[in-house]
């Protein structure tokens, strides 16, 4: 359970109130762990691949269903970097509807980078798949990006 306690820190931290029966709670969830993972370089210990709502972590889904956030345990992961993602979702936050925005984010990312084979436009292959996502929108997620000094 030790990297779960430290998902209910992360989340708990971050000032969110998810109901995992709640499907939006549950892939705002996938979507914080995976950046919190990915560009904060918080090891949580979760894999995520690429699913049609973008990535997702059966392991994270599993340990969300078997644990729930009521119950939690010392956290001995080193969260060095917990602050800068606290800003970093803060800004999100500023943006709007912070569900819309870490999809977009988390997705561009893992197009970006994690799944193979890469598309040559990141961001015509997110607009392609997920009509809701504006390109305009796109731009502004990396420029938030950007401020944190990750470039991708």
């Amino acid at each position: 359970m030790g990297k779960w306690s430290c998902v209910v820190r992360l989340v708990d931290t971050c000032g969110f109130k998810l109901d995992l029966s709640k499907f939006k709670d549950k892939l705002l969830l996938q979507k914080l762990v995976y950046i919190a993972q990915k560009l904060f370089n918080m090891n949580l210990g979760y894999k995520f691949s690429w699913y049609y709502y973008g990535p997702y972590s059966r392991g994270l889904a599993l340990d969300a269903g078997k644990y729930g956030f009521g119950t939690s345990d010392v956290c001995e992961l080193n969260l060095s970097d917990l602050g800068r993602f606290i800003e970093f979702m803060n800004d999100v936050k500023k943006l709007g509807n912070v569900s819309y925005w870490v999809e977009l984010i988390a997705s561009y990312v893992m197009l970006s980078t994690d799944v193979y084979p890469r598309p040559k436009d990141p961001i015509k292959e997110l607009v392609s798949k997920k009509k809701h996502i504006k390109v305009n929108d796109v731009i502004k997620g990396i420029e938030l990006l950007k401020k944190y000094g990750i470039y991708i």
